[in-house]
């Protein structure tokens, strides 16, 4: 497949960090198209934590099949699909002939034509894509060969402009309503003059719709509302009489043509168009309403409506069954609902850290948020929302939960959060300096293993794992914390620090449960045999236990990946043959150097981070055994430290060639004779 013709993409879309790269996946024997990150990882519509910069997914095109621009309510960007409307076989013809919509199905090229805007061949050749400015107030839909979207999707952009259409984004309100009539039916069914142009205030105010709102029901429901007696004496044009019916005084009609207007912005929402189509009917339209008062060509009735918008503050809001499926909906974007083990829990993604609920207490939490349904004949409902949204078939729903870094496991729950930063070429210097010459103590073993252990963390994160974990040790103020954060940085979501071994080993382990990269910081393991089983087990198990307070523990796929760091001489517990510890003594180079150090984190924190990820997941692996890392002599005083008194005294003794303790090179006298 060709790559994007990125010179000929409007710019307007790639000044926004809206961008996905795609590629084809089989499923169900049919091909399609979901959306990826620059690192290969699957995105979201949804999620911005995985879009990335134009720039971005154009360096990661050629592994991919394509670029694509995100939908979102943030912007008016509409898109358009038009699918099998031309044939790519026709591009080889003269461009004479296939040029522009020549080849185009008719019907499709007189849409094309009227909307008027940015147009583009589509990834397969055979459809055309169109991107205007709009609003679509009824959502996204398909009919046949027609799509259209403006929110929740992303839109493959190729670049292939048709010749004789715009090459910018065209703003086209009325070309999208007018289509959208034509092929989706009258979602944009206006009761005003076609032909006149839609009327706003003044440029703080924004032209609202007017054309599926009901000029006849808000008269209703205004004077079925406590205004109704005020309204109705207006409407009728006796503001003279007002006094005796409400305690109003106008001192005049034009004040009582704002009490009118003022009416009708709260119940219409402020809308202009309907303002003044309601005042227009009532007695107090008059000739004047129409004459000229401003050199802008302002009306007298146009600053009359400007002042009434202006002074408004609230606006009606009455609750309908719409409502309550908006709030269903709410409820969707928070929670969802799943089999965890043998129970049904509520998943809650209110927070950063996803929580798992028993369904009383989630239910008892939210008995106070109901909704009254206004039915067409009067009548009243009230809804418990919570009840309601357990029991509605729109629900979200998966079967299980696992944890499946990178991976799509639809219709099962992934803990997978994704990245928390995009990769984007930069300057991390002082960063691989501390590794390089700081951690790693200028050795180049040393460093190219830590740094290809780490790319496996990023370029595979759901992965085999080696079943080595990283071990420093060093003085405070050697940079071993400020190394282990930074790298977890890009895994934010999945990385975990404890400061106690209990943290991990102890009942109520929740943290774990889709933890990738862990950081046991001075979590000494070397006097506590349990904590020492439980995380080799981490370093090397398939799966691991999690135990969530108040719910029964379940089985997750282990993907968890250690750091540990300590001051102490004696850090982990490492037998003769020990193939799990990865142990490197931190120089001292820059111990305490609080210069260096803040040099470090500052370039860190402006796009160090970002340069890091970049380039350890464009890093070549491929021929790297993280199995067999390098031994150092700090590992070996973990084995040492991890004999038994006699081992030790026999490992001494063959060590000098003697059983005489005099002869070790130290006083070992008193510490032998107590052991």
């Amino acid at each position: 497949m060709s790559q994007p013709i990125y010179e000929n993409i409007p710019g307007e879309i790639k000044n926004v960090a809206q961008w996905v790269n795609w590629k084809f996946i089989e499923r169900d024997g049919k091909k399609t198209k979901p959306p990826v990150q620059t690192n290969g990882m699957y995105a979201k519509s949804d999620d911005s934590r995985t879009w990335s910069t134009f720039d971005a997914v154009k360096e990661a095109a050629p592994y991919c099949e394509g670029i694509g621009f995100v939908l979102t309510d943030d912007d008016d960007i509409v898109f358009l699909d038009f699918d099998k409307c031309r044939c790519p076989a026709f591009d080889n013809l003269d461009k004479e002939i296939s040029g522009g919509l020549n080849m185009v199905l008719p019907e499709i090229a007189e849409h094309v034509r009227q909307l008027d805007s940015y147009t583009e061949v589509s990834p397969s050749g055979k459809g055309l894509h169109v991107f205007l400015k709009g609003r679509l107030s009824g959502g996204g839909r398909k009919k046949g060969i027609y799509e259209i979207y403006q929110t929740g999707r992303y839109a493959t952009v190729t670049g292939r402009v048709v010749d004789g259409l715009p090459q910018t984004i065209e703003p086209r309100q009325q070309e999208l309503e007018s289509f959208y009539n034509d092929v989706f039916g009258t979602l944009f069914e206006s009761k005003s003059d076609p032909t006149k142009e839609p009327k706003t205030t003044d440029n703080k105010l924004s032209h609202q719709e007017t054309a599926s709102d009901d000029v006849e029901k808000i008269i209703n429901t205004i004077r079925n509302s406590k205004s109704g007696d005020r309204f109705n004496q207006l409407m009728n044009g006796d503001w003279q009489e007002i006094t005796t019916i409400s305690g109003n005084k106008y001192a005049s009609q034009s004040e009582a043509d704002l009490a009118l207007l003022g009416i009708l912005a709260f119940y219409t929402g402020r809308n202009a168009d309907l303002m003044e189509s309601i005042f227009r009917q009532s007695g107090l339209f008059r000739d004047k309403c129409d004459e000229k008062h401003r050199s802008d060509g302002a009306t007298y009735l146009d600053i009359s409506i400007e002042t009434a918008t202006n002074g408004c503050d609230n606006v009606y809001a009455p609750v309908h069954r719409d409502d309550l499926l908006s709030r269903l909906t709410d409820f969707n974007k928070k929670y969802a609902v799943s089999l965890l083990g043998s129970r049904f829990v509520i998943i809650d993604e209110t927070e950063d850290e996803i929580e798992f609920l028993r369904l009383n207490d989630f239910k008892q939490f939210h008995q106070n948020l109901k909704i009254k349904i206004t039915s067409a004949d009067g009548g009243q409902k009230i809804y418990v929302v919570v009840d309601y949204w357990l029991k509605w078939e729109g629900r979200r729903q998966y079967d299980r939960i696992e944890f499946k870094p990178g991976a799509d496991i639809t219709p099962k729950y992934n803990l997978w959060r994704g990245f928390a930063i995009h990769a984007i070429k930069g300057d991390w210097s002082f960063m691989q300096d501390h590794i390089e010459n700081n951690i790693c103590g200028g050795k180049e073993k040393l460093y190219r293993y830590l740094y290809a252990w780490l790319a496996r963390i990023y370029q595979y994160p759901g992965g085999e794992r080696p079943g080595v974990a990283i071990v420093l040790r060093g003085k405070p103020g050697t940079g071993k914390g400020i190394f282990a954060r930074y790298a977890g940085k890009p895994l934010e979501k999945h990385f975990v620090q404890v400061f106690s071994p209990s943290q991990f080993a102890n009942k109520f382990n929740a943290h774990l449960k889709h933890c990738i990269l862990l950081f046991a910081d001075e979590a000494f393991m070397s006097d506590n045999k349990e904590a020492a089983g439980l995380l080799k087990g981490m370093i090397t198990e398939p799966y691991i236990m999690c135990e969530p307070k108040g719910i029964d523990p379940y089985r997750i796929d282990n993907h968890i990946n250690v750091i540990a760091a300590g001051n102490a001489s004696y850090i982990v517990p490492a037998g003769e043959a020990e193939r799990r510890f990865c142990v490197i003594d931190v120089s001292e180079s820059h111990i305490q150097d609080s210069k260096y150090f803040r040099q470090l984190c500052h370039q860190m924190d402006n796009g160090g981070t970002e340069a890091m990820f970049h380039d350890l997941l464009a890093l070549n692996i491929s021929g790297v055994d993280l199995r067999d890392f390098p031994r150092s002599n700090a590992l070996f005083d973990q084995q040492l430290m991890s004999m038994t008194p006699i081992q030790q005294w026999w490992f001494e003794g063959l060590r000098f060639g003697t059983t005489r303790s005099d002869n070790f090179g130290y006083d070992v006298s008193v510490y032998w004779l107590s052991q």
